[in-house]
């Protein structure tokens, strides 16, 4: 037998494969919290207390001491006119009267993190499918132990509280999407943040036109959710 990957089902003589045509949204590395969804950070530190994929509690909460955890938007904010596009507004059940964008920055749409599992969620190298009783995926090395353990139980859908499944479920398939569909997407490892020529690395790129138009849907999800002043101060 020839080496690969084969599926075994004795009841049929046949199964048909086709590659999946669903649509997988690139998206870039999210840190900035703006006035406006300072809410959502906070609503989120309060419900989540800790990383909810690694299960390690935030001691300092009750100094207001947040070091190393980061609310983290599922459907990111950068692919807000994909949300309106695919109304997922629709999912969200605890903003009544916001328009579908708005709802974007309800706590159903976010969880707390940790700063290495952020970056890790927001690159579909974890996952959460709440279809596995909320069990947590790695899709590459799982070099800090996520995979196999369970979202903690706040965060978990219940009734208002927790993040919505259907969201959880759609970053889940994304990750599948971008890990498992052909030969998967490309890797982009460099932040915001990172020192040297990160302009230079990003035009010889071999996908410069579309981490360009991630980079630049990120900013302008951004300056969206800055007050008019702050716009004009330069902030």
């Amino acid at each position: 037998m020839s080496p690969g990957d084969y599926i075994i089902a004795p009841k049929f003589s046949s199964i048909t494969l086709c590659v999946s045509d669903e649509l997988y949204l690139d998206r870039v590395l999210s840190h900035s919290v703006t006035p406006r969804d300072s809410a959502f950070r906070d609503k989120i530190r309060h419900r989540d207390r800790g990383c909810v994929l690694s299960g390690v509690i935030n001691k300092a909460a009750d100094r207001g001491n947040w070091k190393a955890f980061e609310a983290a938007h599922i459907w990111p904010l950068s692919k807000g006119t994909e949300w309106v596009r695919q109304n997922a507004g629709r999912w969200i059940t605890d903003s009544d009267g916001l328009s579908n964008e708005d709802k974007m920055n309800s706590p159903q749409n976010g969880i707390l993190l940790s700063s290495n599992s952020h970056v890790l969620f927001d690159s579909h190298t974890l996952a959460v499918n709440p279809e596995a009783n909320y069990r947590v995926y790695a899709f590459d090395d799982d070099n800090f132990g996520y995979s196999g353990k369970y979202m903690s139980i706040p965060a978990r859908q219940n009734g208002e509280v927790g993040a919505r499944d259907t969201l959880l479920q759609w970053h889940f398939r994304q990750s599948v999407l971008a890990n498992m569909r052909g030969a998967g997407e490309p890797i982009w490892d460099y932040g915001p943040n990172e020192e040297g020529d990160v302009v230079g690395r990003l035009l010889s790129s071999d996908h410069t036109m579309t981490r360009l138009g991630e980079e630049v849907g990120a900013r302008l999800a951004l300056t969206s959710y800055l007050p008019s002043s702050s716009l004009r101060d330069g902030r």
